[in-house]
């Protein structure tokens, strides 16, 4: 997902002021803040003794959810495979959150550093498998599909961002 992000409006409080004096200020400057979302669906097994196992991803072309099955010692059902709690991921081993930035320095920062005005992509900046391959796998996502675009930003402004679409 691609946001424009401006430190105006809503974020202006943010972007001015440092909380508690342990944060760090939003980000100042705008530019684009590019999001990796991985929402892939997961079988999950609970078991009576409170164990929850956790099964294959259910495939890309899925036309319907498949219904909950139970018996009396387990419940078999489809969830999201990947939260923002670590505690809560159930692919935590993956290492995989739901949602996280992309850093234009190619960088990780889920679990790691707080995001700073770095990692936004701004005019000149190219978004392809190259710029991001940190968060691919021999270029493509996590379910194995091709990132086969590259995205480049050649103006930004107050009004807005202007980019490129290549295929």
């Amino acid at each position: 997902m691609i946001e424009y992000y401006t430190p105006t409006g809503l974020f202006k409080l943010d972007a001015m002021n440092n909380y508690r004096n342990n944060y760090p200020k939003f980000f100042t400057s705008s530019g684009l803040r590019v999001w990796h979302i991985d929402s892939r669906l997961t079988y999950a097994t609970y078991y009576d003794s409170g164990v929850t196992q956790y099964g294959s991803y259910l495939p890309n072309n899925i036309e319907s959810i498949p219904n909950s099955t139970s018996t009396s010692t387990k419940i078999t059902y489809v969830t999201v495979a990947h939260t923002n709690s670590p505690d809560d991921n159930y692919r935590n081993k993956d290492g995989i959150p739901l949602i996280e930035l992309v850093s234009k320095t190619n960088s990780k920062l889920y679990n790691t550093r707080y995001a700073a005005n770095k990692d936004l992509f701004v005019a000149g900046d190219t978004i392809n498998s190259s710029s991001i391959s940190r968060y691919l796998k021999s270029g493509k996502f996590n379910d194995g599909t091709p990132f086969n675009v590259s995205i480049s930003v050649n103006s930004i402004t107050d009004e807005g961002a202007e980019l490129t679409f290549t295929l």
